[in-house]
C-alpha cells in the first residue's frame, strides 16, 4: 500500500487560530507582502475610534494582486517565481486577518470579506478594481485608542526598509545597527558588531523590518571585551521563518551559515583592534576566518582574594617582566599567607594570576606556574616541629611554592594560616613565629580575610552581624596567640563593652563598674572637667 500526506478539509475551519489577531502580527504580515510586491511606499490611515475599535487602511504602490482566489487560498501563492525563490512566501500571511471583516482594493478587483467568511462557508462577492496601482487593505482593530495604534505601527515600521507614512506624516525610521562599533557586510547580511554584551531579551535580527530574537554567537576576551552582534538581513533567500507565526528563524543550513558569518564578523573586527585577549582555542578559531596574531602577552598582577569575597578581583593587565611567575590561586588562606610572606621576606617576585585559557600560546607556556605546596614550622635548631597544636609558635616559618617545570621557591614569613577547614576563629590552625612583631590587629585581619565566609542560609544572621561577630572572635584569638589567655579575656570584655555598653553612656558622664562572684556594682557620675 502507498499513501501520501494530505491536509484535511476541516483544517480550514481552524484558520482563525493560525495567528493571534494582534495588530502587530497583522501589520508585519501586510508590510512583508507589500515589500514582496515591489512597493516603494506604505501609506497608513487611522480612522476615528469607536466603542468597538478603530478602522485602519494599509496601502502600497506595489504590483497589486491579480487573482482574488489565490489571495484566499490558504498555503497557495501566485508570487513570481523569482520572488518565491528569494522570499519563500507561504500563502498564509493574509490569513493574519482571519476573523476580521476586511476590505481589499486593487487595480484588478475589490472585495469585502465578512468576518465569518474566512472558513470557506460563505460566498464573497468580487467587484471591479478601484485603484490604479498597488493594494489597499482595510480592517478594524479592536484597539480603541488611536495613540496606541499609532505607537504599535511606528514600532512595526521602525526598521522597515521602505518609506512609510501614518495619516500623511512620515514615520521615523532608524538603522537597526545604529551604535554598532563596526558593520561587516557578508553576502546579503549587514552584521553589526558591538564591543559589549547585548541583552539576550532584545531583538538581534531585523528580517526585512520584522525583528526577531535569535541565539547568535558572542565572543568574550579574557578580562577584556565581550563581543556580540545584531544582523540586518538585506538579501538572503535561504534564511526563512518558522510558519505560520514567523517569529523565529527556521533552523536550516542557512541559519548555521548565519552563525558562522557572525563569528567571521566578530573576528574580523577584533583583528582591527590594537590587541586582543582571546583564549587560545578562540584564537585558533579566529585564524580560520582572518589573519590574527597571538594574544598580547599581558597579564593581571596577582593579588590575594579574601574568603568573604565571592569573586577574584582582576587588576589592569601589565607587560610580563623577565623572571615573572604565574601563581595558581588556591584557598583564601594560602592567598593571605602568601601575601604576608611576600611582604615579610621582601621578595622581588613578580606574581601574575594564572589564566588556563591562555595555555597554548608560546609566551604563556614559557612562564613557570607555581602553587602553594607546604608550610614548615622549624625550631631554633632548624628541625621541623611535629605538633598537632592549633596554635604554633615556631622559631622559623616558611612557605614553599612548587612548580611542575621549575625549581621550588621557599619564602620566610612570620605568620601563616595553616588550615582553614573551620569556620570559627578559635578552631583555625595558625602559626606565628616567636620573634614576630605582628600586632593583634594585623593578625586578626589575616584571620578574618583567610576564613570568614558568611552563611546565606535563610535562618542565618545578616552579613553585617556575622561579620561583626567573626571580627570580635578573630581579635580575641589574635590577642590570645600574641599575649596569652588573660590578655584575651580582657580583649573579649573590652570589645563587648564597646559594642554593647559604651555608646549607651550619656555624654559628660562616667561609668564605674565592678563585678565579683556574681555581685555587680554600677555608678554613673558627672565627668570631672579637666584643665585646658
Amino acid at each position: 500500500m502507498i499513501i501520501r500526506t494530505q491536509v484535511a478539509p476541516e483544517a480550514i475551519d481552524k484558520v482563525t487560530r493560525l495567528f493571534n489577531g494582534s495588530l502587530t502580527d497583522i501589520a508585519n504580515e501586510l508590510l512583508q507582502n507589500a515589500r514582496r510586491a515591489a512597493a516603494s511606499t506604505i501609506d497608513i490611515t487611522v480612522g476615528q475610534p469607536d466603542d468597538t475599535g478603530t478602522t485602519l487602511t494599509i496601502s502600497d504602490d506595489g504590483t497589486g494582486i491579480p487573482d482574488p482566489q489565490t489571495l484566499l487560498a490558504l498555503g497557495r501563492s501566485d508570487w513570481p517565481s523569482e520572488t518565491c525563490r528569494r522570499e519563500d512566501p507561504a500563502g498564509m500571511g493574509f490569513f493574519s486577518l482571519a476573523g476580521l471583516t476586511t476590505r481589499v482594493e486593487t487595480a484588478s478587483f475589490s472585495m469585502t470579506i465578512p468576518h465569518d467568511a474566512w472558513t470557506g462557508n460563505k460566498d464573497i462577492e468580487i467587484e471591479p478594481g478601484t485603484r490604479q496601482a498597488g493594494t489597499a487593505i482595510t480592517f478594524k482593530s479592536t484597539i480603541t485608542s488611536a495613540e496606541a495604534i499609532t505607537k504599535r505601527l511606528q514600532e512595526a515600521l521602525l526598521f522597515y526598509p521602505l518609506r512609510a507614512t501614518i495619516d500623511g506624516e512620515p514615520v521615523k525610521q532608524a538603522d537597526f545597527l545604529l551604535s554598532a562599533d563596526n558593520i561587516v557586510t557578508i553576502g546579503g547580511l549587514r552584521i553589526g558588531v558591538f564591543k559589549t554584551e547585548l541583552s539576550p531579551n532584545h531583538a538581534n535580527i531585523n528580517f526585512y523590518g520584522l525583528t526577531l530574537n535569535h541565539k547568535l554567537p558572542a565572543i568574550s576576551e579574557i578580562e577584556h571585551s565581550r563581543w556580540s552582534v545584531k544582523v540586518d538581513i538585506i538579501d538572503d533567500p535561504d534564511l526563512v521563518l518558522v510558519l505560520p507565526a514567523r517569529k523565529e528563524l527556521f533552523q536550516n543550513e542557512a541559519a548555521q551559515r548565519l552563525a558562522r558569518n557572525c563569528l567571521e564578523a566578530i573576528y574580523r573586527t577584533i583583528a582591527a583592534e590594537p590587541f586582543h585577549r582571546l583564549a587560545f582555542d578562540k584564537w585558533q578559531e579566529a585564524c580560520t576566518f582572518t589573519d590574527l596574531p597571538p594574544a598580547k602577552p599581558i597579564l593581571s598582577p596577582w593579588r590575594p582574594a579574601p574568603a568573604h569575597q565571592d569573586y577574584r578581583e582582576r587588576y589592569a593587565p601589565e607587560p610580563i617582566p623577565k623572571g615573572a611567575i604565574l601563581y595558581d590561586a588556591g584557598e583564601p588562606s594560602d592567598d593571605i599567607s602568601l601575601a604576608r610572606a611576600l611582604d615579610f621576606s621582601d621578595a622581588s617576585l613578580k606574581l601574575f594570576t594564572s589564566i588556563p585559557a591562555f595555555s597554548g600560546y608560546d609566551w604563556y607556556d614559557a612562564i613557570p606556574a607555581y602553587a602553594t605546596d607546604a608550610y614548615r614550622c622549624l625550631d631554633d635548631n632548624g628541625s621541623e616541629l611535629e605538633s598537632d597544636a592549633i596554635t604554633q609558635r615556631p622559631h622559623r616559618l616558611t612557605i614553599t611554592l612548587a612548580s611542575p617545570t621549575a625549581p621550588p621557591i621557599e619564602l620566610d614569613t612570620d605568620a601563616a594560616i595553616l588550615a582553614c577547614d573551620a569556620y570559627c576563629p578559635d578552631d583555625v590552625a595558625i602559626a606565628v613565629t616567636n620573634g614576630s612583631t605582628i600586632d593583634a590587629d594585623d593578625l586578626a585581619t589575616m584571620i578574618y580575610d583567610a576564613v570568614f565566609s558568611p552563611s546565606d542560609d535563610a535562618d542565618a544572621d545578616s552579613w553585617d552581624s556575622q561579620s561583626s561577630r567573626f571580627q570580635h572572635d578573630a581579635q580575641v584569638r589574635a590577642v590570645e596567640i600574641l599575649n596569652g589567655s588573660s590578655a584575651a579575656v580582657m580583649a573579649d570584655i573590652r570589645l563587648a563593652f564597646f559594642d554593647k555598653i559604651a555608646w549607651r553612656i550619656p555624654r559628660g558622664k562616667k561609668l564605674t563598674l565592678s563585678y565579683a562572684n556574681g555581685n555587680t556594682e554600677l555608678a554613673l557620675a558627672d565627668l570631672e572637667e579637666t584643665a585646658p
